[in-house]
């Protein structure tokens, strides 16, 4: 198990020994840090592994001015920067192309053809601010959701544009994103006081 995400503030004196980044190798009876290699001076609320190679391990951090993407190839033991200057709130690799990664940043929606070494960044029919979460459906992969802080918006073009999918959230935040497994047509969002709202495209 892994567990990973957060941001490491000013209240926290921004000092490099904590730790944002953690594995259990027993089910969750313990955990061990795992951050030889990362800054963690800033962090970032992801941390992602590559469905075709489970021991490679991504996560962002922002701290001493080497902020970007980071990449471990031995599930955690060692990270270097890999994609520097790209800081995602959230990763969602594609399981049926190998190499096909998006991102939620703050500019837009990150594609990454190669694994995540170099980005096309869109943001057509996107408002300003940051993206923060995404899904992708299982059944389609040109299709896939991005949350804002107050809205949802979709994509059938694999991330190229975007519009609203749909209404009613205008008044609370988005704080995830999943897609129905047995019926992707149904968008989940979790919220901030709001509760889970649910979204069924047509």
């Amino acid at each position: 198990l892994y567990s990973g995400g957060g941001f490491i503030t000013a209240g926290c004196g921004l000092q490099p020994e904590i730790c944002i980044t953690y594995k259990s190798t027993n089910g969750g009876a313990s955990w061990s840090c795992i951050k030889n290699g990362l800054p963690s001076r800033g962090g970032a609320p992801v941390l992602a592994l590559d469905p075709f190679a489970p021991a490679h391990l991504f996560t962002a951090d922002g701290g001493g001015g080497t902020g970007g993407l980071f990449r471990s190839l031995d599930a955690g033991a060692l990270w270097s920067l890999f994609a520097p200057g790209i800081f995602p709130f959230d990763l969602a690799f594609d399981p049926r192309t190998p190499g096909l990664v998006y991102a939620a940043l703050e500019n837009g929606v990150g594609r990454s053809t190669d694994g995540g070494a170099t980005w096309e960044i869109h943001d057509d029919g996107l408002p300003a601010g940051s993206v923060f979460h995404l899904a992708l459906d299982p059944d389609d992969p040109s299709v896939l959701y991005a949350a804002g802080f107050h809205q949802v918006f979709r994509s059938t073009d694999g991330g190229l544009t975007w519009e609203p999918a749909g209404s009613g959230l205008d008044e609370v935040q988005v704080n995830d994103l999943a897609i129905d497994p047995k019926d992707p047509k149904i968008l989940y969002a979790a919220t901030e006081g709001g509760g889970v709202m649910i979204l069924r495209q047509e």
